[in-house]
């Protein structure tokens, strides 16, 4: 009976020296632990030279160590670098945590929360890496500790220039056994892409910890960017009816005679299935499709400036010129499932916007999309925007089955 009790014992020891001493960033480190600092930034630069390309993808976390993996910006968790002290814990105690009796040798890298919140299910952590091109599929490599199953860990690769292409290539149980292995594609389109490993669903006390990961792949050197496809309007004469130019339900992959870049800060894009992560992001178009077209705007990244200026950027999809001669009803089906963002829908310019939409204040199906919307279109109206603020990372709006509803003599 008494070992059962210094067994529980050492188990909520080193469970409150993982979680709170390690993460509760400021606070005194236990004897157990020694805290290393934060892992740098990950920006989307990448090297212009190839060498030592791949040995800074295989990574320890030692102090020192040249290692390409880091923190995403806008991480509402950041990813810490941190070593056990002598003694070290026990296999049993590892296995009774995590497991998993293997433990971590030396420096390794840990990310969790400390606190209950109510946003636990949206945080969203990412360890990632910048890879410059490549010939083929890589093979990552890396273990893994958790200790709890609502820890989820998901592989993903995002272009660097089409995040919303995002393809996530498998996920992490907390029993996987070490090392954990993924083969991961090159992106459709040739170019810098991000390797993320994401972190999701903590709860108290909760963390997920990696170490020992490595990416070994036929590595090429970028030279020139390509154009973001779905980032033209849909070719055609203008000299059409207003229902013909206002009705657009992106199923071709474009945006049909809609502007995505009226606005200098932020660009719409048009995607398909998932986009972005799986907790915030759009998972089916507004007819309800996962292989549907819809627009959408959203970043599971920050800018480079700052998530400040993120917030700051106005996203504005802009209807053509059109004449209307007597009333129009223009329907359209909307997503917003995260506290935070604005979708306005203008007239003629940002001054008159007759609708305005948030998360909260209108009842939204379970997908999260809200349908067959609409507003008045008036002889005076010249043209439509749908205009999207206060938009930082993780958080997507999208639109889709744009429709005019006319009489005959109406445009």
């Amino acid at each position: 009976m008494e070992k059962t009790r210094d067994t529980l014992g050492d188990y909520k020891s080193f469970l409150a020296v993982l979680v709170f001493n390690v993460l509760l960033f400021g606070q005194a480190v236990d004897k157990y632990v020694e805290q290393l600092g934060d892992l740098p930034t990950v920006r989307s630069q990448f090297a212009s030279r190839l060498e030592g390309q791949l040995t800074r993808l295989t990574c320890t976390f030692e102090p020192g160590e040249p290692c390409s993996w880091g923190n995403l910006p806008g991480n509402s968790l950041l990813w810490k670098r941190i070593r056990f002290k002598e003694p070290l814990p026990t296999r049993s105690q590892m296995k009774t945590v995590t497991s998993k009796s293997e433990m971590p040798e030396g420096a390794f890298a840990v990310v969790g929360s400390e606190t209950p919140s109510a946003d636990d299910e949206t945080r969203l952590s990412v360890l990632a890496a910048t890879i410059p091109c490549q010939n083929g599929p890589g093979k990552l490599k890396f273990n893994h500790w958790t200790n709890t199953a609502s820890n989820g860990l998901e592989v993903c690769i995002v272009p660097i220039d089409s995040s919303y292409e995002k393809k996530c290539v498998g996920s992490v149980r907390r029993t996987s056994p070490n090392p954990i292995r993924f083969t991961v594609p090159a992106p459709k389109t040739y170019g810098p892409f991000q390797i993320r490993l994401e972190a999701t669903g903590f709860r108290l006390p909760g963390f997920v910890a990696i170490d020992d990961i490595s990416y070994q792949a036929d590595l090429c050197k970028w030279e020139q960017r390509k154009p973001r496809p779905h980032a033209i309007s849909k070719p055609g004469s203008l000299q059409a009816s207003c229902t013909q130019l206002l009705n657009c339900d992106f199923e071709e992959g474009t945006s049909c005679f809609y502007d995505v870049k009226a606005s200098s800060t932020g660009q719409w894009n048009v995607g398909s299935g998932r986009t972005g992560n799986r907790l915030t992001g759009v998972h089916l178009d507004g007819s309800g499709n996962a292989r549907g077209y819809y627009a959408v705007v959203g970043r599971d990244y920050l800018s480079m400036d700052s998530d400040q200026s993120s917030r700051q950027a106005i996203y504005i999809l802009q209807s053509p010129e059109v004449t209307i001669r007597r009333q129009v009803r223009l329907f359209y089906d909307f997503y917003i499932r995260s506290a935070g963002p604005e979708l306005k829908v203008c007239i003629n310019d940002m001054k008159t916007c007759p609708k305005t939409h948030y998360l909260r204040g209108y009842s939204a199906d379970n997908d999260g999309w809200r349908r067959r919307e609409s507003i008045i279109l008036n002889p005076t109206t010249r043209r439509v925007l749908f205009v999207v603020s206060n938009l930082p990372a993780n958080m997507y709006v999208a639109l889709d089955n744009l429709a005019a509803e006319a009489s005959h003599d109406s445009c």
